[in-house]
């Protein structure tokens, strides 16, 4: 099944930027702005030393190009591939999982916990806003514990 590039990243708008912003400012200080969201709900961002990459399903940030027109230069290739995973939003198409405007996908287990992995039975597709508030969330929540740690997700 044949993907378009807005099946795979879109800009995010101005309340999904500053909700963004908000709810990482615990990992993220200073100022940044929002450039390019994936479907993936991972946010590229840009401030004074380059664009990074917020993978929100790992809470990992790491720089990945000196500008935006440079970021989308590398898209076209196979660090593209890696941050917009054609593949995994492929398989989620085939198995009737569509993300629309202002949405992405999430995990019901997410990657780093037992069970979670990129594959459309552990996913669904969410409002992009509401993603990037509960993978900081949890994040946050998470972030002093050590490797392996156990933890019990309660969602209310």
């Amino acid at each position: 099944m044949s993907v378009r590039w807005a099946d795979l990243i879109f800009q995010p708008d101005a309340a999904l930027s500053k909700t963004a912003i908000e709810a990482w400012s615990w990992k993220i200080a200073g100022l940044w702005r929002p450039v390019l969201m994936t479907r993936m709900a991972d946010v590229f961002f840009e401030r004074d030393d380059g664009v990074h990459w917020l993978e929100c399903a790992t809470g990992e940030v790491s720089r990945v190009a000196d500008s935006e027109s440079r970021l989308h230069a590398l898209m076209q290739g196979d660090d593209g591939e890696l941050w917009h995973m054609r593949p995994v939003v492929e398989a989620l198409h085939e198995a009737g999982k569509k993300a629309g405007e202002g949405q992405c996908y999430w995990f019901i287990t997410p990657p780093g916990f037992e069970g979670g992995v990129y594959t459309p039975e552990n996913m669904f597709v969410a409002p992009a806003h509401e993603v990037v508030s509960l993978s900081a969330d949890l994040h946050r929540q998470i972030c002093d514990l050590p490797d392996g740690a156990a933890i019990k997700l309660r969602v209310v």
